[in-house]
């Protein structure tokens, strides 16, 4: 799995190709990319490909692009937080997520906290994420 947050005037191209030959049987190959697509100025291209030149074989591919849930966003603030906080808290928990493989805690949350502030908003005003802890 590929994972992108864009935002901003950032573009992300993804190719990805997986390639099976000939007498490759019961091969198992599985390609996704998922893109969140935080602002319009924003740019994602995506083509995932797979050459399957054999039988008996179980692959899978896709890609999706997205912002963030607003059915999410709205729960969250709900609850109390502002749109800006909510959508940073997400991006945190999105960022978390794709991490969850990385045994360094740091890295995670190093990364968790860029993301937080990828959302246009909360280049304004960034969120103290650490008094949402009880959410």
């Amino acid at each position: 799995e590929h994972y992108n947050a864009v935002s901003g005037r950032a573009r992300v191209v993804f190719r990805g190709a997986v390639q099976v030959p000939l007498g490759s049987d019961n091969s198992t190959a599985h390609q996704l990319c998922r893109s969140l697509l935080l602002e319009n100025t924003a740019k994602v291209d995506v083509s995932p490909t797979l050459e399957i030149f054999t039988d008996e074989v179980e692959c899978t591919h896709g890609a999706t692009i997205a912002d963030l849930d607003d059915e999410m966003v709205f729960y969250l603030q709900s609850r109390g937080l502002d749109r800006m906080q909510a959508r940073s808290l997400l991006l945190e928990g999105w960022a978390l997520d794709t991490m969850s493989q990385v045994p360094s805690k740091r890295s995670k949350r190093r990364v968790a906290t860029k993301a937080s502030r990828l959302a246009p908003e909360a280049a304004a005003r960034p969120a103290n994420l650490q008094s949402f802890s009880s959410i």
